[in-house]
């Protein structure tokens, strides 16, 4: 037995139900990351640096431009007889498309409000510290970025998307999924996510 109100009305209703609801997080939630078709997107930038997390100075490595010409692609780094590999591309536009997300984690207390307002960036050192615990840092410069680097996507609907790579993330699908604590060391289970 059930008990059934309409919202705004004070009758309650009872009513059997045969209810199966699931309460599997990616049951609830839009896991395609993106929303990209891999045949619109146009440019890939790779970013590839990280951070030194004692002086929160960012350590160049590489910075790599990808750009589709009609079916082919071309790198800021080519010579004139070289060629993008199609297959790699066709792989990495395609595990792009699929993204998915497979877990989320509240932001800590107050830091959508300290990302957002005007006059800099005022962060509390608790939130500071749960961000560089998930592999995100402030540089000194007041930028956001991550200790792994990042991928920029430009799409021919005009979107463009960054991708920041931060820690890798531990456990099972279950415990990442819904956030278990037992989620973060390397015991927990394999790496094949990240922050």
């Amino acid at each position: 037995m059930n008990f059934v109100r309409i919202p705004g009305q004070k009758r309650v209703y009872v009513c059997s139900l045969d209810l199966d609801i699931s309460t599997n997080f990616s049951d609830w939630i839009e896991t395609d990351l993106l929303q990209v078709e891999k045949d619109t997107i146009e440019t890939i930038t790779i970013l590839d640096y990280s951070i030194n997390e004692r002086t929160r100075r960012v350590v160049e490595r590489d910075k790599l431009i990808l750009t589709k010409n009609g079916a082919e692609w071309k790198a800021n780094k080519m010579r004139s007889h070289q060629e993008v590999n199609a297959t790699k591309m066709s792989d990495l536009t395609s595990s792009l498309d699929e993204l998915s997300i497979v877990g989320v984690r509240p932001k800590p207390t107050g830091l959508s409000q300290s990302l957002t307002q005007e006059g800099g960036i005022k962060i509390s050192q608790e939130a500071l510290l749960s961000l560089q615990s998930k592999g995100y840092y402030l540089t000194r410069e007041g930028n956001l970025l991550s200790n792994e680097g990042e991928l920029q996507l430009e799409t021919s609907k005009g979107i463009t998307y960054v991708l920041r790579f931060g820690e890798i993330l531990y456990g099972s699908d279950e415990a990442i999924s819904t956030a278990s604590d037992n989620a973060s060391s390397p015991a927990s289970g394999p790496g094949e996510n990240r922050y």
